[in-house]
């Protein structure tokens, strides 16, 4: 006569009653309403979601399991129904409940032959699943990295890296394993079509094991290099309808580098950016100066930096500060610095492009330094003025989107008399008490040229897309925002009175001004294409950000604060979430926010629709 064993696999799907396990003819069968179901339909009862499985968990349900025969249907059933794809990207190469009953059935069924069956395919199951998912990540990469947007494919790289390495490291124990539970399967007589059915699958398991190997980088990936094709043909068809042949430009820029000719070169490089490496070739031969201790790396030679060039600073207020410290650089030749300066009286460091070193010497000159001459006279002036009067320091300098120029501002002041006391001795310049303050230089490393392009502003608001975004106080002594664009030499007057600029890009501004009561912001945007106005907020808290063409800020007070969005126009506005404490930073569609203090901050994130809120850390310290 059969026997009927409780079955944790599934429920019936028509009575929802817990299904019995008959092993003598291996089915499923209803003891409610009496009816035989086919395991294939079968789904996982006591099993929901992998994500949230924990050892304890997984224990319980594998100690559940009445037969190792039942124990194999609950393996087949919970196999076609687990999110394969979700563990694919989870850097486990095992599963907790398939781990439970590997272990659990050599321990209650030890003498039965398919306990072995039942651990082997437990262990085997999920690492061939990450195996076979590899190929997965690897279109992720190479299908993402055909988008402008790359960082999505260098962060599959890193997660395919991750694997891999795990996969080859633990790769020797896992193959071990396997075969130790083959044996055992044998030693306990299982049926021999079974048993060579096993060792079939342990030489699939080797094999596949034995292939994964670690990519160096995401060139190494398979299938990069038929998506850096196709990325290629389409750059190069969208420069071609400019009428630029991208190819022979790359390689008239390479032959340059050859030859020594950086300048030329880049010239060339900027004009195809994005073609082939041309964004590591302009980073490299055009970076901004990398600190590394005290040595900087620009136009492909490396210099010592000296501190303790010292000058006269004129906006000292007492003798002691009067002497401010520069910095010389000492050219490195065969790993030892040079016994005489290259450059000296640096008090910033620009850029480097082509073969200059662009900097601002004693605060009082824009220069140029050739590194391709030995000569300490080889620096070229391109703007002078008193010292003190430029505005140096790396957060007021603004380069363009191709990094071939730089906007810097330098102060406005009286013109000097000349006449003073019998000896008619020069007077140190006097700073103009005007409302007007600085004047703003366009300096082109490519032609090594500065230029005056706004005589008269009273501070730069912003500089994006090329476009400088300031204040002037005109004739009338009325405050007007205007935008300058480097590139076409357009100014244009935008608003007539102060704002601030929270957010540009193209053609969208997004500013505010103090609402009446001067405790809060009034939220505007501002379309330089028709020069339409829209009030996107009234008397907000703060802006946050902007992202998927929505504006985000936040209203209320300290202690009842609430993040809010809307469209640019302001419509659709969406409550995101109350009290979002310190909000920390916008990623893949998340927004990262921090409440608590001390050892009780909680790293919190949620959905920028305002959706899927959940907790990233909650242990710091």
């Amino acid at each position: 006569m059969s026997s009927y064993n409780p079955l944790v696999s599934g429920l019936c799907p028509y009575c929802k009653s817990s299904l019995m396990y008959e092993a003598e003819n291996k089915v499923a069968y209803c003891p409610v309403c009496r009816t035989n179901i086919p395991t294939m339909h079968l789904t996982p009862a006591t099993y929901s979601d992998e994500k949230e499985m924990n050892n304890g968990e997984a224990h319980r349900i594998a100690n559940n399991i009445t037969s190792a025969a039942s124990g194999l249907v609950y393996l087949d059933n919970f196999t076609d129904s687990c999110n394969w794809s979700e563990f694919v990207h989870t850097e486990s190469l095992t599963h907790p409940l398939l781990d439970a009953l590997a272990a659990v059935s050599e321990i209650k069924f030890a003498t039965d032959p398919l306990a072995y069956l039942l651990s082997f395919r437990a262990r085997a199951i999920p690492i061939l699943k990450k195996i076979d998912g590899l190929s997965i990540i690897e279109l992720e990469i190479t299908e993402n990295f055909k988008s402008d947007d790359l960082s999505d494919a260098f962060a599959y790289t890193d997660l395919y890296k991750r694997l891999t390495e795990r996969i080859v490291k633990e790769r020797g124990g896992i193959i071990r394993t396997l075969e130790k539970t083959l044996q055992l399967a044998g030693r306990f007589n299982l049926d021999s079509t079974l048993y060579s059915d096993l060792q079939a699958s342990l030489r699939v398991c080797r094999d596949k094991l034995m292939s994964v190997s670690v990519p160096k980088d995401i060139d190494s990936v398979q299938g990069i290099e038929h998506a850096k094709e196709m990325r290629r043909g389409e750059v190069a068809e969208q420069y071609r309808l400019h009428g630029i042949d991208a190819e022979n430009t790359y390689k008239k820029a390479l032959e340059l580098i050859g030859n020594g000719y950086l300048g030329s070169a880049l010239h060339l490089l900027l004009a195809i950016r994005g073609y082939r490496d041309t964004d590591k070739l302009i980073q490299r031969y055009s970076g901004i100066f990398e600190f590394n201790s005290e040595i900087i790396e620009a136009c492909g030679k490396a210099y010592y930096v000296k501190e303790g060039t010292a000058y006269f600073d004129p906006r000292a207020t007492d003798a002691a500060s009067a002497t401010k410290s520069g910095c010389s650089l000492y050219e490195i030749k065969d790993g030892v610095p040079a016994p005489s300066p290259a450059l000296t009286g640096i008090t910033e460091l620009v850029h480097a492009f082509g073969n200059n070193v662009y900097f601002v010497r004693a605060d009082s000159a824009i220069c140029a330094f050739d590194t391709a001459s030995e000569s300490i006279e080889s620096v070229k002036l391109l703007d002078e003025a008193p010292r003190g009067d430029y505005l140096a320091s790396r957060e007021e300098i603004y380069f363009t989107q191709d990094r071939s120029k730089f906007v810097i501002r330098k102060k406005l002041r009286t013109a000097p008399d000349t006449k003073s006391g019998c000896f008619k001795r020069k007077k140190k310049p006097a700073l103009a008490n005007r409302k007007n303050n600085y004047s703003v230089i366009l300096v082109d490393m490519d032609a090594a040229t500065a230029t005056t392009v706004l005589p008269e502003v009273v501070d730069i608001m912003d500089f994006c897309n090329d476009r400088i975004f300031y204040t002037v106080v005109n004739a009338e002594g009325k405050t007007v925002f205007r935008t300058y664009n480097v590139a076409t030499g357009d100014d244009t007057a935008v608003l007539n009175s102060h704002c601030i600029i929270n957010y540009a890009e193209g053609d969208m501004i997004v500013y505010s001004r103090w609402a009446p009561t001067s405790y809060n912001l009034d939220l505007f945007t501002l379309n330089l294409g028709n020069y339409r106005v829209k009030t996107v907020a009234t008397n907000i808290r703060s802006f946050y950000t902007v992202a998927d063409g929505r504006v985000y800020y936040t209203v209320g007070t300290e202690g009842c604060e609430h993040l809010m969005s809307a469209k640019f126009d302001g419509s659709d506005k969406r409550d995101i979430i109350d009290n979002p404490g310190t909000i920390v930073t916008t990623n893949s569609g998340w927004l990262y926010y921090a409440v608590g203090t001390g050892i009780n901050t909680v790293l919190m994130k949620v959905r920028l629709s305002g959706e899927d809120r959940c907790t990233v850390a909650s242990s710091f310290g």
